[in-house]
């Protein structure tokens, strides 16, 4: 028999044209495509085999291979030379161990085959084990997303690329950004779902570590601002298995297409800015949906208008925003600190671990998912109190300003309020007259208006500043009888013991 193997189907076509058409050799010869030698040799071996035509029954390819070509390798009873591949398979596994070691020490037992046919006989033998589950895909269901291997030059620096796709009609979609970092991440994703009008039920990523805290193969923790990415647009998060690349066949496939039909065609082009290469890739993404496919009818423009369209869910009323989150334990003085800024949150939550969120433009603090404080975002090194935050005691102190008080005291009469504003005039620090006006117009409810404004207006004339001094008018009653009285010589004691005069200072 001849050494180069013919397929079984033109065997089974030289059997026929032989035995059932009784034409001649050569004739099967140029019929078939093999030489005249060729076509003698295998009616040769046939017969010796005792075959014919038709062949005898439960004679199929594999047992007719193994009858004409019985010492070819794969051929014969032996055709992995009684190699245990599940042995080799374990033992390749080993530190160090190759293919070709484990041959050598076959070769050693008797094993008499090429290293070649070897190692065929072993990727043989492990892709008839593997075992591909087709995914499905439902409408509006599953969004793929990564990353292209490829980048581009913009400006001199190299722009990543991330690309995303449906699982069922693979409508594309890519966008250059700077890096692959959260903020980055995210505002793709956003973006994502403004391109394509609505919102799927999962996004199944890569184990990117802006949105993959912590990888596993069951359960693998979505990083924070990931999953407030997700709850504002109600959609579920589901990273791929690690090192599992099938189960993102769709998102593979998508980078596959957009690095040949998008970013190749563009290889030799220089972009200055980032804003002129997204707007690039948007064309020629948009051709990529509407090229139609080669082994279905339509494209995916077409299948993703009539599948995945109705199925998504609208957009929110506002996009997300990106926020920073961070945690913090809530101090004694019911304040976190946040970027460098400190914010306070209500005091009922001191020693409280709590979650803030930063986006630029407002700091919310958050505890155990409950919104429990909201500040405009202040500046460097401010401190932002909200009074309602406070205990009532610490309110009652922090409410009572300077201009509130000249208020009041305008409230109580003119030369109260002369008085008050001269003492607050003359003050160097807020906190060193307050509490002294805060206590004098405390007295309103025990003396009146009337008697107050007196004491005052006396307290004026007679050159008094002490908020004391005040009160003892008050207690004495020397202010009443002060409007019946044009003037009024008040005059405190001036000598007395502790008064030692201008000798004890030479």
């Amino acid at each position: 028999m001849s050494k180069r193997r013919i397929a079984m189907a033109r065997l089974q076509q030289i059997l026929r044209m032989r035995h059932e058409c009784g034409w001649p050799m050569r004739r099967i010869g140029e019929v078939s495509g093999v030489s005249l030698g060729t076509v003698h040799a295998v009616l040769e071996s046939a017969a010796g085999a005792g075959i014919g035509w038709p062949l005898p029954d439960g004679m199929d390819e594999a047992r007719l291979a193994r009858v004409l070509y019985p010492s070819a390798p794969g051929g014969g009873e032996d055709a992995d030379g009684g190699v245990d591949f599940a042995w080799v398979h374990e033992e390749s596994r080993g530190k160090g161990v190759t293919l070709k070691l484990l041959w050598i020490e076959l070769c050693d037992e008797g094993y008499r085959y090429s290293y070649q046919y070897f190692c065929r006989c072993y990727k043989a033998w492990a892709k008839a084990g593997r075992r591909t589950m087709r995914q499905r895909h439902d409408p509006g269901d599953t969004v793929f997303a990564d990353f292209a291997g490829m980048t581009v030059e913009v400006g001199g620096r190299r722009a990543q690329v991330f690309v995303a796709a449906f699982g069922l009609s693979h409508y594309a979609y890519a966008e250059a950004v700077w890096t692959q970092s959260l903020r980055d991440w995210l505002g793709c994703h956003t973006r994502m779902l403004e391109f394509f009008g609505g919102v799927p039920q999962l996004i199944v990523p890569d184990n990117l570590k802006s949105g993959v805290s912590k990888a596993c193969h069951y359960d693998p923790d979505v990083n924070g601002a990931y999953q407030q990415w997700a709850a504002h647009y109600n959609v579920s998060v589901m990273p791929t298995r690690p090192y599992r690349p099938k189960d993102k066949a769709v998102a593979e496939n998508a980078v596959l297409q957009v690095e040949r039909w998008v970013l190749a065609p563009e290889r030799h082009r220089r972009f200055d800015t980032l804003d002129e290469l997204n707007r690039e890739i948007r064309r020629l993404v948009t051709e990529l949906n509407d090229k139609p496919f080669s082994a279905r009818p339509g494209s995916r423009a077409e299948v993703f208008e009539a599948t995945d369209l109705p199925a998504l869910r609208p957009l929110p009323i506002r996009p997300y925003r990106y926020c920073d989150v961070s945690f913090a334990t809530v101090g004694p003085d019911y304040h976190v600190q946040c970027s460098g800024r400190t914010y306070s949150v209500p005091h009922e939550y001191v020693g409280s671990r709590v979650e803030l969120r930063d986006d630029g433009a407002t700091v919310t603090v958050f505890y155990a998912g409950m919104q429990i404080a909201a500040h405009c975002r202040g500046a460097v090194g401010e401190v932002v109190t909200e009074i309602g935050h406070m205990p009532a005691d610490h309110a009652f102190v922090r409410k009572w300003t300077p201009e509130r008080i000249r208020r009041w005291a305008a409230e109580i009469g003119p030369e109260c309020s002369a008085w008050v504003c001269a003492g607050l005039d003359e003050s160097r620090h807020r906190q060193t007259i307050l509490r002294p006006m805060l206590g004098l117009l405390s007295q309103r409810g025990k003396y009146g208006d009337d008697r107050l404004n007196d004491a005052c207006a006396l307290a004026l004339r007679c050159g008094i500043r002490r908020v004391s001094q005040v009160i003892d008018i008050l207690r004495a009653g020397t202010d009443q009888g002060i409007r019946d009285q044009r003037e009024i010589a008040f005059e405190l004691p001036q000598r007395h013991e502790n008064v030692r005069g201008a000798k004890a200072f030479q």
